[in-house]
């Protein structure tokens, strides 16, 4: 996704969640993959995500999905300014569906 993303946007990062290498940069979008059960636990995957999601601009997007259900509730994510805009979607040549979220960070003010 990195790859193909550096060819229509300016700036794409892989970070890791807890330790970004970019202090003090924020995203329009942020793409959250992995916060399943056969990745990591309910707390590790709480932690993280209260990380990354303080690297989200004002008026931008998270979009948290993986290839298990996600291990956070729609009341862990849309919480702290989010606001749930889209979930679970259908693949009809596959026939499946699966588990995603697309939130928008609506916070007037952030803490700096």
């Amino acid at each position: 996704m990195i790859h193909g993303a550096k060819n229509f946007i300016d700036e794409v990062y892989q970070l890791d969640a807890i330790h970004p290498p970019v202090p003090g940069k924020f995203a329009d979008f942020i793409f959250i993959r992995f916060l399943n059960s056969e990745v990591v636990t309910r707390a590790h995957a709480r932690k993280l995500y209260d990380a990354i999601i303080q690297r989200c601009k004002i008026n931008g997007y998270i979009i948290v999905f993986g290839h298990t259900p996600v291990l956070l509730s729609i009341y862990d994510l849309e919480r702290d300014h989010l606001r749930l805009l889209q979930t679970i979607a259908c693949d009809e040549t596959q026939k499946s569906i699966f588990q995603y979220y697309i939130l928008h960070y609506t916070k007037e003010n952030r803490d700096c």
